[in-house]
């Protein structure tokens, strides 16, 4: 077993959480990309010394919910810095995705493999096409802001090792039991748009073909996105969370809260789009009306990922 943290335990309890791992590995079938068993923090619980090591991690740590709140407030006073980012706060309450029904419907029903695999398919779906969208963003075309946007391509689809978010989005499918739908390598929106179709997702290749679009032309549906993605995230973990608890150790969680990449990505999207606005003011009410058109496609995945997990 490898455990990686950024404060490494003693030599003691280190031996003592591969012990605990050792005499647990038959509670659990999950296994990780490796092929190894997965042994989440909740199985270990009844384990002697698991109520000091769990502590010991989680000192090291703050509560998602009590960070998400902080950020959120920090979030929405970085946005009203600036006209275009008044009006991005409004928005972000507005179509705020955490309200969406969906969100409290995963909290208390446990979706089955199958709900799960569709799930899988209507999300990463959406959130694929998102990222790809980004690639085709227009007016970043100075050196410096090329450099910016790069920054953020790479935090999504250059992680160490080969990694991307994609990928680590399908694992926490995989891990948690999902029939999975869709080879991971195989997403396209035009591969997925028809697929999503024929069962009965239209919102979410409406969303999808939208999205291509609106990025291609406005700055405004990707700072909306970007300014929202951590509370929906938050609410997706929070809903897996509450029937699989491991889920908040997963790198696609667990590695972007505590890196802050979302609202990393919101600070810079609305800083970046500010400087374009400066130079071309007569951009702003475009912008602002793509990403309230962006923000209603957004709602109607929701209504997608709800239509998949209710039986």
């Amino acid at each position: 077993m490898i455990a990686q943290v950024a404060d490494p335990v003693s030599p003691e309890n280190c031996r003592r959480l591969i012990t605990m791992y050792d005499r647990h590995i038959h509670l659990t079938n999950v296994r990780d990309q490796t092929g190894h068993r997965v042994v989440y923090w909740p199985q270990l619980l009844d384990a002697p010394h698991a109520d000091e090591i769990v502590a010991l991690s989680r000192r090291r740590t703050t509560p998602l919910r009590e960070v998400t709140r902080a950020r959120h407030g920090a979030a929405r006073g970085i946005l009203r810095m600036t006209i275009f980012g008044e009006c991005l706060a409004q928005l972000c309450l507005e179509f705020q995705p955490s309200n969406h029904p969906f969100f409290a419907k995963l909290q208390i029903w446990r979706p089955s493999a199958d709900q799960l695999g569709a799930l899988h398919l209507v999300y990463q779906s959406a959130m694929h096409a998102t990222r790809a969208a980004v690639y085709k963003m227009p007016h970043l075309d100075s050196p410096a802001l090329r450099q910016r946007k790069l920054r953020i391509l790479v935090d999504d689809d250059g992680l160490p090792g080969g990694d991307t978010h994609h990928y680590q989005l399908t694992e926490v499918f995989l891990h948690i039991g999902a029939e999975v739908l869709v080879d991971t390598d195989e997403f396209t929106i035009a591969s997925e748009m028809p697929f999503l179709m024929t069962r009965g997702f239209g919102r979410t290749s409406n969303f999808m073909r939208c999205v291509e679009r609106l990025y291609a032309r406005s700055l405004g549906p990707w700072c909306l996105i970007e300014a929202m993605s951590v509370d929906w995230m938050t609410a997706l973990c929070d809903g897996l969370a509450a029937h699989w608890p491991g889920v908040r150790y997963e790198p696609y969680f667990h590695e972007c809260f505590g890196a802050q990449v979302e609202e990393r990505h919101a600070e810079e999207s609305v800083e970046i789009t500010s400087l374009v606005l400066k130079e071309r003011p007569a951009l702003r009410k475009k912008f602002v009306d793509d990403a309230r058109i962006v923000g209603t496609l957004l709602n109607g995945v929701w209504d997608d990922c709800l239509q998949a997990i209710v039986p």
